[in-house]
């Protein structure tokens, strides 16, 4: 099985080889201060693929980085995710989001459980809906709970 180094990867790695491309790339932008990507990518690549030593350096950080990815793919660590996100995921993400809707600030500076039906009406929105279920005198907190307030910030979505 092949070893990967743990520790630092990547770009700081790189910096600590003998032939160092981040130190070239460097050099040139600081040498060509306005100059734009284009400009400085040109003389980085003409200056590295004239040099075998800076062209393996560019070539192992690529593999480095690519060979460590793959390796968290197949070991299910990667920490991106393809593809749609699971049901179960976004119902999660709802649920969160609701836990938080009582807490949330609203235009008046209160938050949203210290909210009266009237303050509700004024906001608009699915806030209108919230407003017609909570009686004269009270709260919205006093009135509703988080999973009622969330069944109908989710339904009006």
């Amino acid at each position: 099985m092949t070893h990967i180094e743990s520790g630092v990867q990547g770009a700081k790695r790189a910096r600590w080889r003998e032939v160092n491309p981040w130190k070239l790339l460097r050099e040139i932008a600081e040498g060509l201060p306005n100059g734009e990507k284009e400009e400085v990518w040109a003389a980085f690549w003409h200056e590295a693929q004239d040099a075998d030593d800076y062209l393996e350096a560019i070539t192992r950080y690529f593999f480095d980085n690519a060979f460590l990815s793959l390796k968290k793919d197949q070991d299910g660590t990667a920490k991106h995710h393809k593809g749609k996100p699971k049901k179960e995921s976004l119902e999660s993400e709802v649920e969160t989001r609701a836990l938080m809707l009582l807490q949330m600030m609203m235009p008046n500076g209160k938050q949203l459980g210290d909210c009266t039906g009237p303050d509700c009406r004024r906001f608009g929105g699915w806030l209108r809906g919230l407003a017609k279920l909570v009686p004269a005198g009270k709260t919205v907190g006093q009135s509703l709970t988080e999973a009622k307030v969330r069944r109908l910030w989710v339904a009006t979505r």
